[in-house]
């Protein structure tokens, strides 16, 4: 079976892919407001749970993330080859701000295509989309040590 943790704090048993295709090309300010990240959930028959993550930060961007139990390296982002590699995002998760490159947000039509896969196939990660390991999102910018030299850059101006 399949779940949706709306934004709202609504839990929706077996959504449909037209039930996330409105969500997502809505673009509705005041679905989000609550929170910016939606799951979808799959429960396995052995009894594990597959999650597909969607946060929306900016208008029709999404930032997705896919964790398995069954993967050799369980947490994904989706990875977006034609975004700015040297532009930097800005989000907030629980009020922090954190900083990734516009690679890993993708339209819609992206986001669209990771649910339909996550729904029809149960839980499957969509093969037509690139993904990267999670713990590359860091590097996805250029170096790290260039990173810490801008931020000791910035901690000097304050």
């Amino acid at each position: 079976m399949i779940y949706l943790n709306e934004p709202t704090g609504k839990k929706v048993s077996n959504p449909t892919v037209e039930d996330l295709k409105e969500i997502l090309f809505k673009n509705d300010k005041e679905f989000w407001k609550r929170s910016n990240e939606m799951e979808l959930l799959y429960n396995t028959p052995k009894g594990d749970i597959v999650l597909l993550m969607i946060h929306s930060e900016i208008d029709n961007l999404f930032y997705l993330e896919y964790i398995s139990p069954y993967a050799n390296t369980p947490e994904f982002v989706v990875y977006n080859d034609d975004a700015d590699k040297e532009k930097i995002i800005t989000v907030y998760v629980g009020g922090e701000p954190h900083e990734f490159t516009a690679t890993t947000f993708v339209s819609a039509d992206i986001a669209l295509e990771a649910v339909k896969t996550f729904i029809n196939e149960k839980g499957k990660m969509a093969d037509k989309i690139k993904w990267i390991d999670s713990t590359e999102v860091e590097l996805c910018g250029g170096d790290e040590e260039d990173d810490e030299d801008d931020d000791d850059e910035e901690e000097d101006f304050f």
